[in-house]
């Protein structure tokens, strides 16, 4: 709408939030309709520390990620040696 192209004043703001809303519940039923990526369907599957680190904690070094997960802060199971 262009009420917020334009500057917003006290009495245009009820206007303004009502725009807002209505395109924030549109986003929201746009991203409710994407197809979710075949590999998030599964979600019992095994992932690795390096997919850990790009997805859930992309600022922690993969050590980081090992000594939390020795401390018992992060869950996890092993397979193996994996």
């Amino acid at each position: 709408m262009s009420i917020l192209n334009n500057s917003v004043s006290f009495d245009t703001l009820p206007e303004a939030v009502q725009t807002i809303l209505e395109q924030v519940q549109e986003l929201n039923q746009k991203i409710d309709n994407l197809p979710l990526p075949a590999q998030e369907l599964d979600e019992n599957r095994f992932v690795g520390i390096d997919e850990i680190r790009q997805t859930v904690f992309p600022q922690w070094k993969k050590q980081t990620i090992y000594n939390k997960s020795s401390l018992g802060e992060l869950p996890h199971s092993r397979i193996g040696s994996r």
